[in-house]
């Protein structure tokens, strides 16, 4: 892990620039919410009851890049887990889960240009998740994710983020963990995130 993220930021560090303007660097720290879906749920004849990760709070920070209008990131992310048994008009939770640590690269692209010095940004990547569990091997899971970024300019070096996106992923779960009579399935996600930017 510790490898992985000293590769991705070399690698933002190596990337030509020409110019000042196009070799700006940014630091960004965000806190946010996730809803996940899918993960585990029953065959057919067996009771509706899905056991996923239960609406963690995320926090996160991300360091990026630009090069003119197109911006290339590293984000990494913490959350403290619980894990629930959904049904219909409920849910049974587990407040000890996972503890949950993602790393995703990204590039984004400017789409609108407001006149208040906001601007509407559009972003995607892929993402590695590393869910761990009390005394049990690291899981490792492929993902990708997308979304719209708000950037609201408050100072010429600060601004203020907000994040809505959506993605989807290998179940958190391994097959050999879901009882009779369930599956294993993909994970699809969505979350809305509130942060700070420093241009550096």
């Amino acid at each position: 892990m510790r490898i992985s993220l000293i590769l991705a930021v070399g690698f933002l560090a190596a990337l030509p620039s020409r110019g000042r303007a196009q070799g700006a660097w940014g630091l960004s720290a965000e806190a946010g919410l996730v809803r996940y879906w899918g993960a585990s749920g029953p065959l057919a004849g067996s009771e509706d009851i899905a056991v996923r990760p239960h609406r963690p709070t995320v926090f996160g920070i991300r360091v990026e890049r630009a090069f003119g209008e197109v911006r290339a990131a590293i984000a990494l992310r913490l959350a403290q887990v619980p894990i629930a048994g959904e049904f219909e008009g409920g849910a049974a939770i587990v407040d000890d889960g996972f503890t949950l640590l993602e790393l995703d690269p990204e590039g984004s692209l400017p789409v609108l240009r407001l006149g208040t010095g906001a601007g509407l940004w559009v972003f995607a990547g892929p993402t590695v998740s590393f869910w761990a569990l009390s005394d049990e091997p690291t899981r490792t899971r492929i993902g990708g994710r997308a979304g719209l970024e708000l950037d609201s300019r408050l100072t010429t070096r600060l601004s203020a983020v907000t994040r809505l996106f959506g993605g989807i992923s290998a179940s958190a779960f391994s097959a050999e963990e879901i009882p009779p009579g369930y599956e294993v399935r993909s994970m699809p996600s969505a979350g809305v995130s509130l942060g700070l930017r420093v241009r550096l």
